[in-house]
């Protein structure tokens, strides 16, 4: 160990010795003063660019790149960065120097590695090692004045400390970034380039608070997301208001390469002077316990937030980074007893470049009087919109009548989980959670919203001085305090609103369902209602089908001319998908008679409806015949029938009855194929070619599943029944229990379709709900159904002949067709698995009318092939019937039979002729 020493110490003096040799000026040259390029300036500066860097050795060098402290209860946090560059051939080892910070008041205190940084020991020949060391300055508030001093290890010195070194901070330096002043950093662990922009303040319920926007460009090659650091707010005196991301900015993820604002939030007492504040980041070391500062630039003074937005105007938000434009595109009112019932209308458009998903706003009616009246804005929570996207959704708020219905704005505000409301002449809601921290200064704050006549909450606060503490002085390495003190905060629910939209004032009428209108034009007198609107699904889309019925009221006959229809969606013009349906043909009315049209458009199933208009027009000069508007929320659910029980088609010349038969599930891996037979009987007393059908499945749970129809194309006898399948495809995780099948008559551009063509939408739609049959496989092979077939084996014999690889199958069979109903294409598969005495599993697909014939006492034949039936002495077989659709199965029947195994005699020596004998097997259960 002697000897060890004792070379390690000579290696060290000979690391020196170089040291001094190569270092301009011996020793305990100062960087700093070593020429003009390193005097501190005398204009402010964030930049230490200047300063000269150190030789600590041959071919190794040490740089200072940063300072930056952050003020603490237990003492201001200083921490430094220093570069190693190691240009020689050979690694240097860390241990053989460290650094000392020196202050202003003479103090000198030993720095320390972050805990990050702990870890790097040594500089590879030919590289760099950036460490970042922390000391606890105690009340030093400015890092501009201060010494870094360099030291290395010498044994032949008393304490065995040699100064190398030194780097002085410019007394005009800055650890925050000037305004204007980008800051490349590692960004949690991602390099990124940083600038702070504008400082907008909100003065709200008597307090005031702040708004700071950081702009952040990904340097990375990998998304990047909030790092979780904690970021303050600096007065110019000294107090620290601690920010949350704002709601909009709190699920923040920027691309690489790309640039992004986010903003930051703070309650400041009301009254501050907002001009000579900072923006700090700081990241807790845990195993330091300490608050260690990332970041700071200063920010220029706040100016006043201007949330107003005039008539129809759009206003811009920002979304994680996306511009998200929301424009109040029209708003009417009509009254109701005391109150004045407003349907609102926001256009919402994503102008970004990805995909957006909005945040929990919330919407309230502001009077002038100051009352705010919520808003229910569900449909805005989680709102996703692609890129460009737009969407329009509708919102309907009642304001009591004695408020001025021509002064109303609607507040725009972000939501909170602890949101309240309340009903009457006030209301509350909430928006941005934000913590506030200040050290140095007191106040109290609050969270309620106005609601009483204009009255305001209020708050106080007053701004202290410079926040200082802790000791100085201390030569040896200090591990600073627990920053928690400086973390925590005072958290507070803020109501703090987005905008103001101005809502122009506009009445309107409203149709209500069910009540009868009266019309006079060109063509007569008639009586309108609106007798049912539904809203189905239709495709990825859903179909908004408003039943009008028309009475002529005028004292004589009248024709109908050409109509087209129209139907609008709150501010949805949804004309180029409109079609109007007259299924009974019928366009003459005698004084008092009746006709019901139906009136389709298709519309993106996200988007909600307040108020629909339909709209007549002739088709010859599309002069308006009749309009409604209506309130009234398209039906979006259906009363199902009674189970097992059908319904009616009353259209003239279609008119027949809707009853399930029998309902099926095949099961799948990922989806099971619901399988559904409805009959379709013909109550005319002609053949007629009856309606074509249209289904959809509803889960219990809301979902719709897309139904395929299969139906004859031919036209059905008088009482004569037609077999129509449903077919669709549900998710295995999806309960089929509670199923209906959605029906309706298809109609294609304005018309009932016919038999072939591809339906553009569908009427007169009734729920079935469907019941689930609970198949069982048989255990015999006798009255297998497989609908419209069903199967009889007789008998199956296998037979082995020995030291043959081949058993021959035979089955012995009836098939007969059920003739009662009418159907379109077998889509069905009949399977047969064969399996052998050894497990081995073959299988047939037996086709009816084609591998099996219909009739009795048929025979089917088959054989199965196999090495090691050369070997097999007898046993038996099972054979197992499968229906199989769309690729999935459902097991019908399986039965076990012996194999007749045939063996071959051989005659003795004396010569004879050789004889055969079998082992003849009959049917296992």
């Amino acid at each position: 160990m002697k000897i060890r020493h004792k070379t390690y110490v000579m290696l060290l003096l000979s690391t020196f010795a170089v040291t001094q040799l190569a270092g301009p000026g011996g020793p305990t040259v100062y960087a700093a003063q070593t020429g003009t390029a390193v005097t501190a300036a005398s204009v402010k500066t964030s930049s230490l660019s200047k300063l000269s860097s150190i030789a600590l050795g041959a071919g190794f060098t040490v740089k200072l790149d940063n300072v930056n402290l952050f003020p603490q209860d237990g003492g201001n946090i200083l921490t430094y960065t220093l570069t190693y560059t190691n240009t020689s051939g050979s690694s240097v080892s860390l241990a053989d120097y460290f650094s000392k910070v020196v202050t202003p008041g003479g103090s000198v205190i030993k720095g320390a590695p972050v805990t990050t940084d702990v870890s790097k020991k040594k500089v590879a020949a030919k590289s760099s090692q950036t460490l970042t060391y922390y000391v606890n300055a105690g009340s030093v508030t400015s890092a501009g004045g201060l010494k870094i001093q360099m030291f290395g290890w010498n044994f032949s010195l008393a304490g065995f400390e040699q100064r190398i070194g030194t780097f002085s901070v410019p007394a005009h330096f800055s650890v925050s970034a000037l305004q204007g002043e980008s800051k490349k950093l590692t960004w949690g662990s991602l390099p990124a380039n940083l600038i702070a922009g504008n400082l907008q303040t909100y003065s709200y319920n008597g307090k005031l608070y702040a708004k700071v926007a950081v702009a952040i460009r990904n340097l990375g090659n990998q998304a990047l997301t909030d790092p979780g650091y904690t970021l303050y707010l600096k007065s110019s005196g000294g107090s620290i208001f601690k920010l949350s991301l704002d709601q909009d900015s709190k699920n923040y993820e920027i691309q690489p390469g790309e640039k992004e604002t986010v903003y930051y939030l703070a309650e400041i007492p009301a009254g501050m002077k907002t001009s000579g504040m900072s923006l700090q980041a700081v990241k807790l070391d845990s195993t330091l316990n300490v608050y260690l500062p990332v970041v700071s630039f200063e920010l220029p003074a706040g100016a006043s937030a201007n949330l107003i937005v005039q008539n129809y105007a759009t206003k811009r938000l920002t979304v994680d980074g996306t511009g998200v434009d929301m424009q109040l595109q029209s708003a009417d009112v009509y009254a109701d007893n005391d109150n004045g019932v407003w349907n609102l209308q926001f256009h919402i458009k994503n102008a970004g470049s990805r995909s957006v998903t909005l945040p929990d706003y919330e919407l309230a009616v502001k009077s002038s009087e100051g009352y705010l009246f919520p808003i229910d804005s569900s449909a805005l929570a989680g709102l996703t919109l692609k890129p460009l996207e737009e969407n329009v959704l509708s919102f309907t708020v009642s304001v009591p009548l004695k408020m001025d219905q021509s002064k109303l704005k609607i507040q725009l505000a972000t939501a909170d989980d602890a949101s309240a409301s309340s009903s009457g002449s006030s209301s509350t809601s909430s928006s941005t959670n934000t913590s506030t921290s200040s050290s140095g200064s007191s106040g109290t704050s609050s969270s309620s919203a106005s609601a009483n006549s204009g009255s305001q909450g209020s708050g106080t606060g007053a701004s202290g001085g410079s926040t200082t503490g802790g000791t100085s002085g201390s030569s040896s390495n200090s591990s600073g305090t627990s920053g928690s003190s400086s973390s925590a905060g005072t958290s507070t629910t803020v109501n703090l609103p987005i905008a103001y939209f101005n809502i122009p004032y506009s009445l309107q009428t409203n149709t209500i369902q069910g009540s009868e209108y009266t019309v006079k034009n060109n063509y007569g007198s008639f009586t309108y209602s609106l007798a049912s609107l539904q809203r189905l699904p239709w495709g990825d889309k859903d179909a908004i089908v408003a039943k009008l019925n028309i009475r002529n009221t005028s004292s004589g006959t009248v024709t109908l001319p050409d109509l087209t229809g129209i139907i609008k969606a709150d501010r949805n013009d949804l004309t180029a998908s409109t079609q109007l349906v007259n299924p009974d043909g019928k366009t003459t009315l005698a004084s008092g008679d009746s006709v019901s049209l139906y009136v389709l458009a298709d519309i993106a199933y996200s988007v909600d409806i307040s108020q629909i208009k339909v709209i007549l027009n002739t088709k010859a000069d599309s002069a308006a015949f009749l309009s409604l508007t209506t309130t009234s929320a398209p039906v979006k659910s259906i009363t199902p029938i009674t189970a097992g029980e059908a319904y009616e088609i009353t259209t003239p010349g279609k008119k027949s009855s809707v009853q399930e038969l029998t309902t099926k599930v095949y099961p799948g891996t990922r989806t099971n194929v619901i399988y559904s037979e409805i009959v379709l009987t013909n109550e005319e007393v002609r053949q007629t070619d009856l309606s074509r059908l249209t289904g959809y499945f509803k889960t219990a749970d809301g979902g719709y599943y897309e139904a395929t129809v299969n139906q004859a194309t031919a036209a059905t006898s008088p009482g004569g029944k037609t077999l129509v399948t449903f077919t669709g495809k549900i998710p295995v995780s999806v309960d089929t229990t509670g199923l209906q099948l959605y029906v309706g008559q298809s109609v294609k551009d304005g018309a009932l379709a016919a038999a072939g063509t591809e339906a553009t939408g569908y009427i007169n739609v009734n729920a079935i709900p469907l019941t689930v049959a609970s198949i069982e496989p048989l255990t015999a092979l006798s009255d297998v159904a497989l609908f419209p077939y069903n199967l009889n084996v007789i008998n199956s014999t296998g037979s082995l002949n020995q030291n043959i690889t081949s058993i021959n199958l035979e089955i012995k069979y009836s098939l007969t067709e059920d003739a009662v109903y009418d159907y379109g294409t077998f889509d069905h598969k009949l399977i047969m698995q064969f399996t052998d005495p050894y497990g081995q599993i073959f299988e047939k697909t037996l086709t009816p009318e084609t591998d099996l014939t219909a009739g009795t006492n048929n025979v089917y034949s088959a054989t199965f092939n196999s090495s090691l039936y050369k070997s097999l002495g007898g046993g038996t077989y099972r054979i197992t019937l499968f229906d199989e659709y769309q690729g999935q199965r459902i097991e019908l029947a399986y039965r076990n039979y012996s194999i007749d195994y045939v063996t071959v005699l051989t005659t003795s020596s004396s010569g004879g002729a050789d004889k055969t004998g079998s082992d003849t097997g009959t049917s296992e259960e």
